[in-house]
């Protein structure tokens, strides 16, 4: 049993520690209260935070999937558009290959092969068929002092206005439709002696005279090379002797002349029809 003077005591007079716990109690109650303060307005932010961040995404995806689309969309426009272009281009490019082909432009024409015949008998023709548009042919006997006689013949080069031969000439004027640029070249002791000419109707006309040496003949760079002389500028005895030459000694006449101005066309015809068939299997 306790005494009744005791319980008295405490009630009147606690002791000294008391006061301590029970300042002790309020304190851990303050620390708890701002804890969970602390802790409520933490929650508090992460769900604000959350919820921004939700929002903000499906804004984000959404242009980006915009941006996507609209590139993909691009893409197939493009693709539609370039290949009906390509569809379109390979069409007319058909119809050009069978207008050709119903013209027969890329057989040799009878007349021109009858000729072709005929200048075999002195010349040799050389033909270049992968695409070259430049024709080498080579005289069978020789020349003067043995001087070698060739000539080359560039298709693609050819006079803008209408050529044809004099009245008393063999008719050529349905197949002359223009003149063309050929060199007579004439080579003796390594050197050549070069005759730039072109053609009116059935007549080779010489318009520039060089002399180079047999090493250069191929050489693509003539610029240290001296040209010649302004032939116009020349006597006219000195040019008629000159046109003679070219004529006499490299048997440049009529039939030749024309078979040189018919070929010309009919390769050009030919390698158009080569040329439309590269391109299509190119686009394809």
């Amino acid at each position: 049993k306790i005494p009744i003077n005791f319980i008295l005591q405490l009630i009147l007079k606690p002791p000294p520690f008391s006061s301590f716990r029970l300042s002790n109690m309020f304190g851990v109650a303050s620390r708890r209260l701002i804890r969970s303060s602390a802790l409520r307005a933490s929650s508090l932010s992460r769900r604000n935070h959350f919820h921004s961040t939700a929002i903000s995404i499906p804004r984000c995806n959404k242009e980006v999937t915009m941006g996507i689309m609209s590139m993909i969309s691009r893409s197939q426009r493009r693709m539609m558009s370039t290949s009906a272009v390509v569809d379109d281009l390979v069409s007319i490019l058909n119809r050009e290959i069978e207008s050709e082909a119903e013209a027969n432009n890329d057989v040799m024409p009878e007349e021109l092969a009858e000729l072709k015949a005929t200048i075999e008998s002195d010349w040799r023709v050389v033909e270049q068929l992968d695409g070259s548009m430049t024709v080498k042919l080579f005289h069978k006997e020789t020349g003067v002092g043995r001087a070698k006689i060739s000539v080359e013949l560039f298709c693609q080069e050819r006079e803008d206005e209408d050529v044809g031969g004099d009245d008393d000439e063999e008719d050529f004027s349905d197949e002359l439709a223009a003149g063309v640029r050929f060199d007579a070249i004439v080579t003796k002791a390594g050197r050549a002696l070069v005759f730039n000419c072109y053609s009116v109707g059935t007549e080779a006309r010489v318009e520039g005279v060089k002399i180079k040496s047999v090493d250069g003949l191929d050489s693509k760079d003539d610029t240290d090379i001296y040209e010649g002389p302004i032939l116009e500028e020349l006597e006219e005895d000195l040019q008629k002797a000159l046109q003679q030459f070219v004529v006499c000694e490299c048997g440049l006449d009529d039939n030749f002349v024309a078979f040189l101005s018919m070929y010309a066309d009919y390769r050009e015809q030919a390698e158009y029809m080569n040329w439309l068939k590269n391109v299509r299997s190119f686009v394809q």
